[in-house]
């Protein structure tokens, strides 16, 4: 019996190494927006610790008012900037979840293709032991006599 040999073979396992790289392209832009996301979570938590601070303005002098005001004024265009590349990452990671499901469509259609062809060969295979089988029965048959 002969072996089934797929001829699209290095092109499928090129394709399955483009979609595990697009895997951890889309694992690596998770991960940045991850921590991007627990970073701009941090910054609200440490404004509205320093507003509510403010808000005891009568505890503080004007120098720790003005320095606590400072810091809210900061902190205010951290979280925008924070919002602003949180943005980009979700772009980012939506173009490597594009991406994946690109690759990956790629290389499902070559698996299909290979699949049918190894179907095909079985059957073509299948058929041609079965039709030397028939010839080896029909030589060996010897007709009974009457």
């Amino acid at each position: 019996m002969t072996v089934f040999r797929f001829g699209l073979e290095q092109v499928l396992r090129y394709r399955k190494q483009l979609e595990e790289a697009a895997m951890q392209e889309l694992a690596r832009a998770q991960n940045a927006l991850l921590a991007h996301e627990a970073y701009l979570h941090e910054l609200r938590e440490d404004l509205a610790r320093e507003q509510a601070r403010l808000s005891r303005a009568g505890e503080m002098t004007s120098g720790e008012r003005w320095l606590s005001g400072s810091y809210v004024t900061g902190l205010t265009q951290d979280i925008k900037a924070a919002v602003e590349r949180r943005a980009v990452l979700e772009e980012e990671t939506d173009k490597a979840r594009n991406a994946l499901v690109q690759r990956a469509q790629d290389s499902k259609l070559l698996e299909k293709l290979k699949s049918r062809q190894q179907e095909r060969f079985l059957r073509i295979e299948q058929l041609r032991e079965q039709k030397e089988h028939d010839e080896i029965a029909t030589l060996r048959f010897v007709p009974s006599a009457r």
